[in-house]
């Protein structure tokens, strides 16, 4: 009597193909992973350039004196600050946006009044950008309210 054997394992040819199929979804799937972190990236600092602008209004009604922002890129020197509180002769706060997000604003400074309007007149809108020419747009209006769009 002799024994059957069945051979157990995989081919070449299955493994070549299976390694292939993961190598075609790893191909596909980073991309859309950098692009997911460049999202966010984005997401995340439009809202912190919100809070801001929206502390910087609670700050100037609660305090009973007016807060200006400025959009100045590496103000004070040495520093890599893209907008900050400046409120007396240096400034007080700063914070930066993430590598490969830019900033336009028209204009480049906010002054928030103590009854929470601003004293800027026109579109009053903050741009932000990142490498692949993905934008948020945050508009402040003349009442002091910050929106984004």
């Amino acid at each position: 009597m002799t024994a059957l054997r069945t051979a157990r394992g995989f081919t070449l040819v299955e493994m070549a193909v299976t390694i292939l199929i993961l190598g075609l979804l790893v191909g596909f799937g980073v991309p859309a992973i950098q692009q997911g972190g460049r999202r966010q990236a984005l997401k995340g600092a439009a809202e912190n350039v919100q809070g801001q602008l929206r502390l910087a209004r609670e700050r100037a009604i609660a305090g009973n004196a007016g807060q200006t922002m400025h959009f100045t890129m590496n103000y004070p020197p040495g520093t890599t600050w893209d907008y900050h509180l400046h409120n007396s002769a240096t400034p007080e706060a700063g914070w930066a946006l993430p590598v490969g997000c830019v900033w336009y604003s028209s204009p480049g400074t906010l002054q928030f009044n103590t009854d929470g309007t601003i004293t800027n007149f026109g579109t009053n809108k903050i741009i932000i950008q990142d490498s692949q020419r993905q934008r948020d747009t945050i508009y402040v209006q003349s009442s002091g309210l910050v929106l984004e769009k």
